[in-house]
C-alpha cells in the first residue's frame, strides 16, 4: 500500500467527527450520500480508501464495503466488512431493495425512454403479430429473445387472462 493513500486515509479519519461509535465524514459525497475523496488522479471511495490504508490490501473491482451500522456517512473501519457484489445484490434482493416496485418502474421508464416503446404496448404488438421473431426485429428493433419470451409469456405476461401463465 502506497503511504499516499495511508496519508489520505489518516486525514479522512482526522476530519471525521464522532457520533456515537460511528465516525461521520463531513466532506464530500457522491450522489447517493456515501464518502469520496480525491485520491491521486480522481475522487475514490472514502470507504475503499479507509480499508484498503487499513488492511495493507488493494481491494478488487467486485469487492465492495458494508456497513454494520445503518449510518450512510460512517468511516470506521470497525463498521466495515468486505464482500463481494453478488454477495451485496443477494442482500439487497433478499431486504427488497433491489427489485422493490419502486425500481421495477424505474426500469420500465429507462426502456421506454431508450427505445421509444412501452412495454406493455410492445408485449400487445408481438402478441397481436402474425409476423416471425426475426421479421419483428427487423422492422420495430425488438430482439428475438424479448419476442420469445413475450409469446411464451415470461415477459410482460397477459394480465386480463388469470390463467395466462399456467400454460408455460
Amino acid at each position: 500500500m502506497t503511504t499516499d493513500l495511508k496519508t489520505i486515509a489518516d486525514r479522512m479519519l482526522a476530519r471525521c467527527v464522532e457520533e456515537g461509535d460511528c465516525l461521520i465524514w463531513p466532506g464530500a459525497t457522491n450522489p447517493k450520500g456515501l464518502p469520496v475523496a480525491w485520491a491521486g488522479r480522481a475522487t475514490a471511495s472514502g470507504r475503499r480508501i479507509i480499508w484498503e490504508a487499513v488492511t495493507g490490501k488493494e481491494l478488487q473491482l467486485a469487492d465492495c464495503i458494508l456497513m454494520t451500522c445503518e449510518c450512510v456517512r460512517c468511516l470506521n473501519f470497525a463498521h466495515m466488512c468486505k464482500a463481494d457484489r453478488s454477495a451485496v445484490i443477494k442482500l439487497a434482493t433478499k431486504s427488497g431493495t433491489h427489485r422493490s416496485p419502486a425500481r421495477g418502474q424505474k426500469l420500465r421508464e429507462a426502456y421506454k425512454t431508450r427505445t421509444g416503446y412501452d412495454g406493455e404496448a410492445v408485449a400487445a404488438l408481438v402478441r397481436s403479430s402474425t409476423l416471425t421473431g426475426v421479421e419483428i426485429e427487423r422492422q420495430h428493433g425488438i430482439r428475438q429473445s424479448v419476442v420469445s419470451r413475450i409469446r411464451r409469456g415470461v415477459a410482460w405476461p397477459e394480465k386480463t387472462n388469470p390463467f395466462a401463465g399456467l400454460a408455460r
